[in-house]
């Protein structure tokens, strides 16, 4: 829709409980509330929104949280959106996260340091999709499932450390990744997709 990239605001009613697929993609929001009744957000609710800075939540919300601008679930187990124009070149994942969701750094185009701790145990579906300042990165042999297209676009990515149990590489892992140099694959590797 054109002018979307104009929208700087917005507030979603009290009485919305999802907010589905694509619902802000190309907006130029800059900061989202989340009200206390949505208790549903597609992944790809906030792909291509290169101004958001920030996220909150209401607290009675029981589905989510944000720290520090960033979207969590409740538990802070999940970490499900990182702002794509959060200021910082360099972010570490929080030690009690266990997931990285679906697109959860997709377009974050300013990160060039990724540090992801020993614990994460799942990377979801296009997670650092287009994250173009990404240059290299290790995940961590706690980590046991990858999601289909994890690097897509990452045209700055040169190099890349799999986790050692790894069995299955999915689909379009690598996709668009023009600068990839050197992708150590483990031994325990047994199906490529």
């Amino acid at each position: 829709i054109p002018g979307l990239r104009r929208v700087r605001s917005l507030t979603i009613p009290e009485n919305v409980t999802r907010i589905n697929e694509r619902a802000f993609e190309g907006m130029g929001l800059r900061e989202l509330h989340i009200p206390a009744k949505v208790t549903g957000i597609a992944p790809d609710a906030f792909d291509f929104c290169p101004d958001l800075v920030s996220f909150t939540v209401d607290e009675e919300n029981p589905a989510f949280t944000a720290v520090d601008g960033i979207l969590y679930n409740k538990e802070k187990t999940a970490l499900l959106h990182y702002p794509a124009n959060k200021k910082g070149a360099v972010y570490t994942v929080d030690a009690q996260v266990k997931a990285v969701g679906d697109h959860a750094f997709a377009y974050s185009e300013g990160l060039t340091e990724l540090r992801i701790p020993e614990g994460v145990t799942k990377l979801g579906d296009r997670a650092f999709y287009s994250c173009i300042g990404i240059n290299d990165i290790t995940i961590p042999d706690s980590v046991t499932a990858l999601g289909a297209d994890l690097f897509g676009w990452c045209e700055s990515l040169q190099t890349v450390q799999l986790p050692a149990g790894l069995t299955a590489l999915p689909d379009g892992i690598f996709e668009g990744c023009k600068s990839l140099k050197t992708a150590a694959l483990p031994a325990s590797l047994r199906v490529v997709e």
